[in-house]
C-alpha cells in the first residue's frame, strides 16, 4: 500500500469506530425491548383474555 492508500484506510477505520458505538445503542434498545417482550403472564388453562380483561376491569 502506498502513503495515499494508508490514509484512506486511516480514515475508513476512524468512520467505522464513530459509527460502532452507534449501531451499539441500537441494539441495546432492541435487546431491552424483547426482553420487555418476556414479562407477560401466562394466562391459566381455561381463562381467556377477555375473562382476564373483564376481571382487571372490575377491581
Amino acid at each position: 500500500l502506498g502513503p495515499d492508500n494508508l490514509d484512506n484506510l486511516r480514515k475508513l477505520a476512524e468512520q467505522f469506530q464513530k459509527q460502532t458505538p452507534a449501531a451499539n445503542a441500537e441494539t441495546d434498545a432492541t435487546n431491552t425491548q424483547e426482553e420487555d417482550d418476556d414479562e407477560v403472564p401466562e394466562l391459566v388453562a381455561g381463562e381467556t383474555f377477555e375473562a382476564a380483561a373483564e376481571e382487571k376491569a372490575a377491581t
